[in-house]
């Protein structure tokens, strides 16, 4: 009888071990491995080709992905003509329009779907905003946002052009309207991407001995032709983004200087900006995505007067609002980068993207004040320092080096944030 009882109890053991098993290969994170995901984990960029080969083996615009694409060819041409046929009338308008200048290289490259290269993706489980006063009056969107800029091996070099379109797949229920629209975010959906994001972590982990990096950086196992890696993310966009809806397509290019650079979103194709700095430098030439402010007196700050600005100048230590005591307008650069304080409803598209080139040109001062973060949370060598740099998250083609902003890292923080504290089971 003894025996008997021994053999059950072993098989019971057996039985529960197994189950263990079961569950853990199935892909169901627990709070353990939510609680281990890195800001890696959850922004991918991956490093800048070195030949023709690597180009080749990059995802593109044209990856057959489930029954689509990564960029449907519908919405390709609507976006790319948009950006052939934008007319921005400048301020004042007497000095005429800018537009994005496609005709400085061979137009047909860029009108190819295979040449639009995915360098990034990132993780978002509330975009536009976690702060809990805009996600009550606005919503919730989890999001897959990827990044593609044009790249071609020409000359026996590979070729970054500075143009860059964000890709957001969302991935929420429905929309409810009233007096606004309020986003419904998928929870389900969005539990199986952090599901598949630890298996892809765990994949790494046990196929390589690449270190887990505190700081956000280009994605190690891609760096490291890890083998299999690479084809896992791809079954893992290919898994995900089909489920998801293109709602607010942005793009970047390049206009005739002084003024380079023209961003505008889709669909409406009205949200557009470009820096207007020598006519009048507190003003972006055409509208602002929206009306509204991004620092907590209620009023709103951007990076357009710090185009006037040298480093040591006064003016950055002069109030940067007026008869406000604070902040400075050497604060701004800080403010920007804070995603407690500016998102996509109140900031303007350049001011997220020259942060970090004004810190740096300016000699400001990081993590004081009004940082989002006491630590920088990027890998010091990929913030972009040059003028002309605009990329927050990707590759500058002038000097083809991969590039992440103080802001992303910061917004890679508060997904990764969030995402514990909404996401981890007890």
């Amino acid at each position: 009888m003894n025996t008997i009882k021994i053999i059950c109890a072993s098989f019971i053991c057996l039985l529960f071990l197994s189950v263990i098993l079961m569950s853990n290969s199935s892909g169901e994170s627990n709070k353990n491995d939510i609680d281990n995901l890195t800001y890696n984990d959850i922004s991918y960029l991956w490093p800048v080709p070195k030949d023709s080969a690597d180009i080749e083996k990059l995802l593109s615009a044209n990856t057959v992905i489930e029954n689509t694409t990564i960029w449907p060819e519908e919405s390709f041409n609507e976006v790319l003509n948009m950006a052939r046929s934008l007319k921005i009338p400048l301020i004042p308008k007497k000095r005429g329009y800018r537009s994005i200048e496609f005709g400085y290289t061979n137009d047909s490259l860029l009108l190819k779907r295979k040449n639009w290269k995915v360098v990034g993706f990132r993780i978002d489980p509330s975009a536009p905003s976690t702060d809990d006063k805009i996600t009550t009056s606005f919503g919730i969107i989890p999001q897959i946002r990827l990044v593609l800029q044009p790249v071609i091996f020409e000359r026996d070099s590979v070729v970054v052009y500075d143009y860059a379109v964000h890709l957001p797949f969302c991935f929420v229920l429905g929309e409810k309207t009233s007096d606004s629209t309020t986003f419904i975010p998928d929870t389900v959906a969005f539990k199986g991407i952090i599901n598949d994001i630890f298996i892809l972590k765990k994949y790494l982990e046990s196929t390589s001995k690449v270190p887990s990096e505190e700081v956000l950086q280009v994605n190690k196992g891609l760096a490291n032709k890890v083998p299999g890696y690479a084809k896992k993310i791809e079954a893992f966009l290919s898994k995900h983004i089909p489920k998801g809806k293109l709602k607010f397509i942005s793009f970047m290019g390049l206009a005739p200087r002084p003024n380079p650079w023209i961003f505008f979103s889709m669909p409406t194709g009205d949200k557009f900006q470009v820096l207007n700095t020598l006519l009048n430098p507190k003003k972006m030439a055409g509208k602002p995505i929206r009306e509204n402010t991004n620092w907590k007196d209620g009023t709103s700050v951007s990076t357009a007067i710090l185009y006037t600005m040298k480093a040591m100048d006064p003016l950055l230590d002069s109030l940067a609002i007026s008869k406000k005591q604070t902040p400075l307008n050497k604060d701004i650069p800080n403010i920007i980068a804070n995603p407690d304080f500016c998102n996509v409803l109140n900031t303007d598209c350049i001011s997220c993207h020259s942060e970090s080139t004004r810190r740096s040109i300016l000699k400001l001062e990081a993590n004081k004040n009004h940082t989002y973060s006491k630590k920088i949370l990027v890998k010091k060598e990929l913030l972009p320092t040059e003028k002309e740099n605009v990329r927050n998250f990707g590759w500058f083609g002038k000097h083809t080096k991969p590039v992440i902003s103080m802001r992303t890292a910061n917004e890679t923080a508060n997904a990764l944030k969030y995402i514990k504290k909404k996401y981890s089971t007890p």
